[in-house]
């Protein structure tokens, strides 16, 4: 029966595959290849302000379209432009534990250079960049104890730790590289010194470009940028979240930070309308009960009574009572931060090591309900409370983990708390809002800004805890900080995609993406010609 489950699951699977892949995409491409040949040339640019970009793309996702509309146009506008293609890896960052594995990587290539073919842009190919002895090198390299690869550098690129987002990613937890989880590190490994390597050499071939990729914090997208960055060039970064459909950009730094910093003090003396505010207050309400979100993380059973959660989780009022609200492990977003500890899972460590000696706290970690509330093939396979556990053969008596699936309201148990920490997730714009101060203890987007208490130092934060006493709430001032901040880094630093519908790009005629045919483009190629801003590239709709 089970045998005969699988069969089907795959043989709908790769129908799906086939239709949206192999008719209606390929049909797609092939009318805007038809529509190029035949569309008026953009007016060339004075050579002078030419510019020259590699778009690390290397396959295709969801939003890929991005990086070939805005390669197109600004090709049309005389800037040498060339993208790079993965023909080949061990292991690549589509790969996912239950998702069914790719068909072949001569596949994958073929569609990306559909792409390229489609939209007119040369194309280099990773495997044009690695000689035999290159991966000859990655493997037996690959092959050796971890002792001796742990923290493994190649020109000042930390292959191990990029193995270990990789692995994290694949297997969607913090697990630990041993048994039938040791096969994909390694692959990873190798993957990531390939990496390294073929785009060291690339780089030296195409001096003075700049890199144009999607996200930035794993080995294909996040090695090519350090290298260029470490060179003194300069990258570009895009991502698109989940919420609405929300891109976002920046320039020499990982865009999915959502960093404000250089228009944070024009932006703190401006106002919001009421109508902005009840716009504002309405997207979070939608967040925080899934109405916008494809990941239902919302309970109609979710527990908000106080004193039912006290009873529940056995909280001791007459402690000074600590909740630490970490994030997805896996999830990109908070990696690569400066922060007190080296990842979420050593800060926790460090936090159950800070109270359990001090009977006069109770820690309580709240997990992040995405961990196993989200859908199937995303969600963690090995949880913050399954590391946690691991770490600790018997849990101190003052440390309540809330696992994912619980129902106890997270804004509910802030209020209970003396003390909130978070490490760079929204839930820390959220408590804001709700009037309580975070404690951020990473380099996050909203830290330092005037409404959060923020450290950068383990021994920092423990000396403030050992000295609280109050519970810090907002003021008014803080207040409307936070709602500026809020408002701008949701509504004008986020804008929708232009020519798609949700996650399907319906563009099939080229000359719309010639300049001036769609002001949201025009903006996101103007971005990375240094002729606009990051904010107010175009429109976003929340919901």
């Amino acid at each position: 029966m089970l045998e005969s489950e699988n069969t089907l699951s795959y043989i709908i699977r790769f129908t799906k595959d086939f239709v949206r892949i192999d008719l209606i995409e390929r049909l797609r491409l092939f009318c805007i290849k038809i529509s190029r040949l035949f569309s008026k040339k953009n007016e060339v640019v004075d050579t002078l302000d030419n510019k020259k970009f590699l778009f690390n793309t290397q396959y295709i996702w969801s939003f890929s379209e991005l990086e070939f509309m805005s390669a197109a146009q600004l090709k049309q506008s005389g800037h040498d432009v060339k993208v790079i293609i993965c023909d080949e890896l061990p292991y690549t960052e589509k790969e996912i534990v239950g998702l069914a594995p790719l068909r072949s990587y001569k596949r994958c290539y073929e569609r990306t250079k559909r792409y390229c073919k489609a939209y007119g842009v040369t194309y280099l190919r990773i495997s044009d960049f690695l000689s035999n002895q290159n991966r000859k090198e990655a493997y037996q390299l690959s092959q050796q104890s971890f002792k001796d690869i742990k923290n493994y550098k190649k020109n000042n690129i930390n292959i191990w730790d990029y193995a270990k987002r990789n692995h994290s990613h694949y297997f969607k937890g913090d697990i630990k590289p041993k048994g039938e989880y040791e096969s994909i590190f390694r692959k990873a490994f190798e993957s990531a010194y390939l990496i390294e390597t073929a785009f060291s050499k690339i780089l030296s071939k195409y001096v003075d470009y700049e890199i144009f990729s999607a996200n930035g914090k794993y080995l294909q997208t996040g090695i090519p940028i350090e290298l260029n960055k470490n060179l003194g060039n300069s990258f570009y970064t895009y991502e698109v979240f989940r919420q609405g459909n929300g891109v976002i950009v920046d320039k020499n730094r990982c865009s999915m930070e959502q960093n404000m910093d250089d228009v944070w003090e024009e932006l703190k003396s401006s106002k919001l309308s009421a109508e902005d505010r009840n716009k504002l207050y309405r997207s979070f309400d939608m967040q925080q009960k899934s109405i916008n979100l494809e990941d239902k993380l919302w309970d109609e059973n979710r527990i908000d009574n106080e004193k039912e959660i006290i009873s529940l989780l056995g909280i001791d009022l007459r402690k000074k009572i600590i909740a630490c609200y970490p994030n997805v492990f896996w999830d990109s977003v908070h990696m690569g931060l400066d922060s007190v500890s080296k990842d979420l899972t050593s800060w926790l460590k460090d936090m159950i090591d800070f109270v359990k000696d001090r009977d006069e706290f109770q820690l309580i970690i709240r997990t992040h309900p995405a961990e196993l509330k989200a859908e199937s093939n995303i969600q963690s396979k090995f949880t913050i409370s399954d590391s946690l556990n691991e770490l600790f053969d018997k849990m101190p008596s003052n440390v309540i983990i809330v696992e994912p699936k619980s129902n106890v309201s997270s804004y509910s148990l802030a209020n209970i708390a003396n003390a909130n920490i978070v490490w760079n997730g929204t839930i820390g714009l959220e408590l804001a809002l709700n009037g309580t101060k975070p404690i951020v203890i990473a380099d996050a987007y909203y830290a330092n800004k005037d409404f959060t208490i923020d450290f950068l130092n383990f021994d920092d934060l423990a000396n403030y805890l050992n000295n609280l006493n109050d519970k810090s709430e907002i003021n008014n001032e803080e207040k409307r900080l936070v709602e500026i901040f809020s408002y701008n880094i949701r509504f004008r630093r986020k804008f929708n995609p232009p020519y798609y519908y949700k996650t399907w790009n319906y563009l099939y005629k080229f000359s719309d993406i010639t300049r001036g045919k769609n002001k949201t483009l025009d903006n996101l190629v103007g971005f990375f010609l240094d002729q606009n801003s990051y904010m107010n590239i175009g429109s976003f709709d929340f919901e």
